[in-house]
């Protein structure tokens, strides 16, 4: 961790030093100083460049105090802590300082314990959510996982890892589990780490579009006590439905397995049987086999959508699903077998494989957040009446258009897919491929991308926000992400675009890449 100290008194900055270096040799740490200046101005004039984690300043200081520059850095670097130093103890002084975002306000002449365990729990809370970023990024990408592999060692040290692939159906709860992380399973974490060791590290990270969340854990080595301890509190915590597969003391070369580890996880649970499942020792030939869709299912789909005989084609459908709850057949053979077919429904109503990706994440959505297979059978039934079968528009096509295109332009910091969309509007995804196409003459990522941009290239203009703030209103999570999509549109990054920019009117930007991701 990067250090920067602020204080008018160069004895103050010596004292701190010294605790930084005391701290280093009976924590076996490297925290270092990068800068130290004695006003608060010269300190936001050097925190680009310095970019540390933890700023401690004194309160009081010529132009620029601590409070005040406790603010600025809140506003600007949100992830830098700042610990407020105090020569006038008073609680008026330490409300201040909590009300300017100060992750601690401590006195002079500091006190060496306190100081150390200040910062050891913010070294701590530092490595667990560079940890986090580093595993969402490991599970997000699929190749080039050396990098990511060797900062997790450099940051985390001889930890073992434990993975727990929860798939969770609560009552009377959203079924997106980023809402459940946010709220009663925020305790699990805590929870868990307490069973655990000061230096080991728990995450709870969502695994995006279905109820389902990793619980990953790096401590020494996980035991069976530890074992069975996780799964009395996972019942606890998961009391209504849970299903869980689990791999122990992983060595940090295997954590590039974890994608492997969840397409076996789906092989070997079925739809609404609680389990605890072992990830390991497991092949193709080992699992079942189920009854697949073959050429006489398909024939038997072509005729009877070929003759509009879409309630024959539900009873189709129930004799599929029946048979497959009858084997017990898994989440990863139900993925393939709706997969598949809803790949015949679309080459038999349009005669291609339209938006076939965008079909496949939404069965995998089905069926991951389903409870059951009759619960499965009827959403998918619903889905399949909503998107093909034929029904009489209630506006033009062009009306359609104009509504979405108002609808993107105000929700542009939300994340959008065609289905979503098609849910909001009650029309299929096929339908609004071909609006897009008809109306743009671009895809649907093309044009949000355009959109998206476009507003960006706006903000960039007009306001004085930071790039993080304008990326998010724009749609992007990952600034770095949304600098390198404006650069390949724009043949500038979004710094050199706002200098270049500042105060002319509109200046479309051009685009130079449509393969860009939304």
């Amino acid at each position: 961790m990067k250090v920067m100290i602020v204080d008018d008194e160069p004895i103050f900055m010596m004292g701190i030093r010294k605790l930084i270096t005391d701290y280093n040799s009976v924590y076996r740490s490297s925290l270092e100083v990068v800068s130290e200046v004695y006003d608060g101005k010269d300190a936001l004039e050097q925190l680009p460049a310095a970019q540390p984690d933890i700023v401690f300043t004194d309160i009081r200081m010529a132009t620029v105090d601590g409070l005040a520059l406790a603010k600025q850095i809140q506003e600007h670097w949100p992830r830098v802590n700042v610990v407020i130093v105090s020569g006038y103890p008073s609680f008026e002084n330490a409300r201040e300082a909590f009300k300017a975002n100060a992750v601690d306000f401590i006195q002079k002449p500091v006190n060496p314990e306190l100081f150390h365990e200040m910062v050891r729990k913010l070294e701590l809370r530092h490595k667990h959510d560079l940890g986090k970023q580093a595993l969402e990024q490991l599970w997000l990408r699929n190749s080039d996982q050396d990098p990511i592999l060797r900062s997790i060692e450099d940051l985390l040290g001889p930890l073992s890892f434990s993975f727990f692939l929860l798939r969770v159906l609560p009552l009377n709860a959203p079924s997106h589990v980023g809402s459940l992380i946010d709220n009663p399973f925020r305790q699990l974490i805590v929870d868990m780490q307490s069973a655990f060791e000061p230096d080991s590290f728990v995450w709870l990270i969502d695994l995006q579009d279905s109820n389902e969340m990793l619980l990953a854990i790096a401590s020494p080595r996980m035991s069976e006590g530890n074992l069975q301890d996780v799964f009395s509190r996972l019942r606890i915590a998961f009391p209504s439905f849970l299903q869980a597969g689990y791999r122990c003391n992983l060595a940090v070369d295997q954590l590039k397995d974890m994608k492997q580890l969840h397409t076996l996880f789906h092989k070997l649970v079925t739809l609404n049987k609680p389990s605890f499942v072992r990830l390991s020792n497991h092949s193709d030939q080992d699992l079942p086999a189920y009854a697949q869709l073959g050429s006489v299912h398909e024939s038997k789909i072509r005729n009877l959508i070929g003759h509009h005989k879409w309630d024959e084609l539900d009873k189709f459908f129930e004799r599929m699903f029946s048979l497959w709850e009858h084997e017990g057949c898994s989440i990863h053979a139900l993925e393939r077998n709706l997969k598949k077919l809803t790949g015949i429904i679309v080459k038999c109503v349009h005669g291609e494989d339209e938006s076939l990706s965008e079909y496949a994440k939404i069965m995998e959505r089905l069926v991951r957040t389903s409870p059951s297979y009759r619960a499965l059978n009827e959403q998918f039934a619903v889905f399949v009446s909503r998107e093909w079968k034929p029904s009489e528009a209630s506006v033009t096509r062009e009306e359609a258009f104009v509504k979405i295109r108002a609808y993107l332009s105000s929700h542009l910091n939300e994340p959008t897919t065609l289905g979503a969309l098609g849910d909001l509007f009650g029309v299929s995804i096929s339908y609004l491929c071909s609006i897009f196409k008809e109306f743009s003459n671009a895809t649907f990522v093309e044009f949000l991308t355009e959109m998206r941009l476009q507003k960006a290239a706006e903000l960039l203009r007009t306001t004085s926000l930071p790039l993080k703030e304008v990326a998010e209103l724009t749609g992007y999570a990952d600034q770095r992400y949304f600098s390198k999509v404006f650069k390949s549109h724009s043949g500038m990054t979004p710094s050199e675009f706002k200098s270049a920019n500042r105060g002319i009117g509109s200046h479309p930007i051009s685009n130079n890449n449509d393969s860009d991701q939304i």
